[in-house]
């Protein structure tokens, strides 16, 4: 599932609990940015971010 930074800043907690069951590719102006995933532990983690973005910003 894609998901802008816009959509992701207004409707985080539902993409927090999406992510439990599937990855949630976060996007900025079209190019995947970073990945919401769930990890061996069985918990939601942010994977790849690019340096210096500001996806709250």
């Amino acid at each position: 599932m894609n998901v802008s930074t816009i959509e992701l800043k207004h409707n985080l907690e539902k993409y927090l609990v999406l992510a439990s069951a599937k990855d949630i590719i976060i996007t900025q102006e079209g190019i995947e940015i970073a990945r919401l995933t769930t990890n061996h532990r069985g918990r939601v983690s942010l994977e790849g971010v690019r340096e210096n973005l500001r996806i709250f910003g």
